[in-house]
């Protein structure tokens, strides 16, 4: 700890060498430009989805969605009523879980499919 020692600022070189060379120097006017001053725009980074992820992430929404309204979900018995009755839903769902009409009807299948694997039903 003795190498260490306080120095006080009238005894630091550093300092005395610029005080020195201050005297020697000419004396420069320097004016900041306020536009130096303003902060960059640096914009926000946009994650942007593939194709794929957004299809994965819209097929996970909907088999969410199906599976817990299976249970409390009625089904008409007519073939027309059945198709009637899940296009109504496919087109409410497709609106609110934002689903691009180009994705939703593979989507859709897809969900059905898995739903129906005898693997997955509910005992």
């Amino acid at each position: 700890m003795a190498a260490f020692q306080r120095l006080e600022e009238g005894d630091n070189p550093l300092l005395i060498a610029a005080d020195n060379l201050a005297a020697v120097l000419p004396e420069v006017a320097t004016e900041i430009d306020v536009a130096l001053l303003r902060p960059l725009p640096t914009g926000q980074r946009a994650m942007r989805s593939t194709a794929a992820q957004r299809q994965g992430i819209g097929l996970h929404t909907l088999l969410q969605h199906l599976s817990a309204s299976s249970s409390g979900t009625s089904v008409l018995l007519t073939a027309d009523g059945i198709k009637k009755r899940e296009m109504t839903d496919m087109a409410a769902l497709q609106l609110q879980l934002d689903i691009s009409s180009s994705d939703m009807e593979s989507l859709w299948q897809q969900a059905q499919y898995l739903l129906a694997l005898p693997a997955l039903q509910r005992s």
